[in-house]
């Protein structure tokens, strides 16, 4: 067979094939192109708009240092209304919710915790947007809106700091010994930290010891003779140690 032959129609093979296909070939060549140079596009404007944000929330930050309070609400404003789903957007808010405590808007502290909550971002910034939002509750004494909110959560890693919520929501109602037990509980937990532990072992020290329970004494009753048909007994009950007191003589009257 004549080698040249055989070339020239497989040439005019391949000239066939491209007919059939080239448009197709070219058109996928071209569209790998576009998606290469349209990847790359779409990294830099992403890197780009992180950027951004990143230097925004470094001036919201650098704003609420010099007390330029207006500046930095007006950059973290444009953070939550145009990058709604960014973490620069989340801990913008955070930091307007504790300004807003600083000012005593306590409202308004509450309406920023709660926007973290709402978005649903990652675990760690909803437990502490919840965790803020609880210790609010306390300061206003609506102790069952607080325990709602952390009733039912599945803490993960902030077993520690939910145990001392309910420890500061037991100390406000003057449950100290209830305080007490859960503060010391806490201090086991491995999410506190050193410089966090050791103020709650600060704070367990300062409550004390646990007051022993008082052991009560049965009554004793002494019957006194009167001259009149009416006799008085005398109720005479002695106060438990160790702070020694008179006794206590109540008079009751009992028909005869």
């Amino acid at each position: 067979m004549d080698p040249y032959k055989a070339e020239q129609e497989q040439i005019e093979d391949i000239k066939a094939w491209w007919r059939e296909n080239g448009t197709s070939v070219v058109a996928g060549i071209l569209l790998g192109i576009a998606l290469l140079y349209g990847w790359q596009a779409w990294q830099k404007y992403t890197q780009n708009k992180a950027d951004a944000n990143s230097f925004a929330y470094e001036q919201l930050l650098s704003s609420l240092e010099q007390g330029q309070i207006d500046k930095a609400r007006a950059v973290a404003g444009t953070l939550l209304s145009e990058e709604s789903n960014t973490l620069y957007a989340a801990l913008s808010a955070l930091n307007l919710a504790r300004q807003d405590l600083e000012e005593g808007k306590i409202d308004a502290s509450h309406a920023h915790l709660q926007w973290v909550l709402d978005q649903k971002f990652s675990p760690e910034l909803t437990h502490i947007a919840r965790l803020r939002k609880a210790r609010l509750f306390i300061v206003q004494e609506q102790f069952d809106k607080a325990q709602i909110l952390i009733n039912g959560i599945e803490v993960g890693k902030f077993k520690g700091s939910y145990a001392v919520i309910q420890g500061d929501m037991a100390l406000a109602q003057g449950k100290i010994d209830a305080a007490r037990t859960i503060y010391t509980s806490a201090l086991a937990s491995e999410d506190l930290s050193k410089e966090y532990r050791d103020l709650l072992q600060r704070k367990v020290e300062d409550l004390g010891e646990q007051t022993p329970p008082v052991q009560a004494r049965p009554p004793t009753v002494t019957i006194v003779a009167t001259p009149s048909t009416i006799r008085e007994t005398v109720l005479t009950v002695p106060t438990s140690p160790p702070a020694p007191t008179p006794e206590v003589s109540v008079p009751l009257r009992i028909p005869e």
